[in-house]
């Protein structure tokens, strides 16, 4: 099947940008994205351990880390509210 998308200047760079991040060629980074949408995904409550786990990890993986850590103690959490 060939699609065409008509994209404005500020996606299209963008999508570029991320198809390099990946290695891959915009055709590619594209049709990848797509195939990861309409995959079949397991029920992971039936998976064994194992799988479970492979599964979760991949999962972490395809999310971008953050450049920071997230700053969750309970004096961030409350500063401000009197305590």
């Amino acid at each position: 099947m060939i699609i065409t998308l008509q994209l404005n200047a500020e996606v299209e760079r963008k999508l570029q940008e991320e198809a390099a991040r990946n290695g891959l060629t915009v055709e590619a980074y594209i049709q990848r994205l797509v195939e990861q949408t309409v995959a079949p995904r397991p029920i992971v409550a039936k998976l064994p351990p194992e799988e479970w786990a492979a599964e979760f990890r991949a999962w972490v993986a395809s999310h971008k880390p953050l450049p920071h850590i997230a700053d969750d103690d309970r004096e961030s959490i409350y500063a401000g509210r009197g305590e």
